[in-house]
């Protein structure tokens, strides 16, 4: 439910209605103009509301009601103007003014003043961007608003991202957080890829509305941000900024060293919770895991089974973890599916770190790697895998349309705190507050593996480009 615009009216001494706040919202208006098309009607002005109300007449879906001298006009948006539709969004809009008319009217006449003074902050908090969130005004978590008022804190408006500052204990916190997905398939006539791609979420428990400024600092040989995105509530990032992670500059490549050498610095009044302050990618020249994975049929069996018989499977998994990758897990494991094979059962298998676990129902072979790789930086699963022809429990075991014959694959899962690809971190003593305030200041940063894959090298891998290595220029 949203709503395009509501009105708070007092009647006076003498019987005429006078304005005491209005509210509109062009973001839910322009969506009123998409999904009503010819049928859109605009929003009224306030003296048609005054002439409406003087005359007792209805408006559309508007919604009115009166509590002692106030009149509370609430304009829903609905999606058509059938009745089904009107009659909803009526009803939805009625709940807030049925939550405005008991904050005002629950207030002693003295202090009437005071109530309706308070009113545009609670708004924001209640109704963010034109969609209710909270109709009981009275609510403590709004009542802030209250103590705030809709004055000023630093002789600034409040902010929509932020209506309500924090009233505990000072506190700001930024996590770097990145993802590497990858695709490899161990043969020379297919290069291998993979991306990356972070974030820095922050959360700012501050009273009032202060600014905020922090630096994102890289290694000196680290890896630049590209295609960096910044949240609305950033209001200066410096030039060198935006030119060190421009498109045209990476992929031109007429940028100096100097453009990358950060830091990358956010000044931002921070919104209520946690919040993504940007987010970005990174060419990064390494991939933390390399695997090689190989995976064979045995022809003098296979030959007996088919769709109903029996197949023996040899497998082997070697994985390298890069020397330059902090070498401490939160955790690592690897899924090997036999999609379209039926039930499995493991023979001689072995793993040189870590154990394996079977889940035959779900055609899942899933090897725990630990939580540290060995000195040596390797870790290998070699052994025999038994599969049930699926003609009894086709529906029973999970399938994939293209993963029959040799086309397998492994997917790694594996996270590791205090470590990013790129280097990326947020330097805790350049979080700074204005004004000056004394906070408790966390950081932490992290890597994420997101589809991370090891494709068959026996198989046949998809891939949607085959480069001619062969060819001569």
């Amino acid at each position: 439910m949203s709503i395009r615009a509501l009105w708070v009216v007092q009647q006076r001494t003498d019987g005429e209605p006078e304005l005491k706040l209005s509210r509109r919202y062009p973001t839910v208006e322009r969506r009123a103009k998409i999904l009503l098309g010819p049928s859109y009607t605009p929003t009224p002005s306030t003296s048609q509301l005054l002439d409406f109300l003087r005359a007792g007449r209805s408006l559309g879906p508007l919604v009115t009601l009166r509590r002692g001298s106030w009149f509370l006009a609430c304009l829903p948006l609905a999606r058509s103007n059938s009745d089904n539709d009107a009659g909803i969004a009526k009803v939805q809009a009625l709940a807030l003014a049925l939550g405005l008319a008991n904050f005002l009217s629950s207030a002693e006449e003295s202090s009437a003043s005071a109530q309706l003074s308070s009113l545009p902050a609670m708004l924001t908090a209640a109704c963010p961007f034109g969609t209710p969130i909270d109709t009981d005004l009275h609510q403590p978590s709004l009542n802030q608003c209250s103590s705030i008022g809709s004055g000023t804190v630093n002789d600034r408006p409040t902010p929509a991202w932020r209506p309500i500052g924090s009233q505990g204990k000072a506190a700001a916190s930024a996590l770097v957080t990145e993802w590497v997905r990858a695709v490899q398939y161990g043969r020379r006539d297919v290069p291998d890829a993979w991306e990356v791609y972070g974030c820095i979420s922050c959360k700012c428990d501050l009273e009032g509305w202060p600014d905020v400024s922090l630096n994102a600092t890289l290694p000196v040989a680290g890896v630049p941000l590209q295609d960096l995105f910044v949240h609305p509530c950033v209001s200066a990032v410096p030039e060198s900024t935006l030119k060190a992670t421009c498109l045209d500059v990476h992929r031109t490549g007429d940028s100096s060293d100097e453009a990358f050498a950060g830091p990358y610095r956010f000044q931002f009044i921070p919104p209520t919770g946690t919040f993504r302050l940007c987010i970005y990618t990174a060419s990064c020249p390494i991939m933390p895991v390399l695997g090689v994975y190989q995976l064979d049929e045995e022809k003098d069996v296979a030959s007996q089974g088919g769709n109903g018989g029996v197949s023996v499977l040899n497998l082997s998994l070697c994985l390298s973890l890069h020397e330059s990758v902090r070498n401490a897990f939160e955790y690592c494991t690897v899924h090997i599916p036999f999609f379209n094979r039926g039930f499995i059962h493991v023979k001689d298998c072995k793993v040189t770190t870590g154990n394996l676990d079977v889940q035959k129902e779900q055609a899942l072979l899933v090897w725990n790697v630990g939580t540290h790789f060995p000195k040596s930086l390797q870790a290998s699963l070699t052994g025999k895998v038994i599969t049930e022809g699926q003609t009894e429990h086709k529906a029973a075991v999970p399938s994939a349309p293209f993963c029959t014959g040799l086309n397998a694959y492994a997917k790694i899962i594996f996270k590791i705190q205090d470590y990013t690809l790129t280097g990326c971190t947020v330097d805790s003593y350049s979080i700074q507050v204005q004004p000056p305030a004394k906070i408790k200041v966390t950081t932490a940063k992290e890597l994420i593996s997101e589809e991370y894959i090891v494709w068959n090298c026996l198989g046949q891998a998809p891939v949607a480009f085959t480069p001619d290595f062969s060819s001569t220029v």
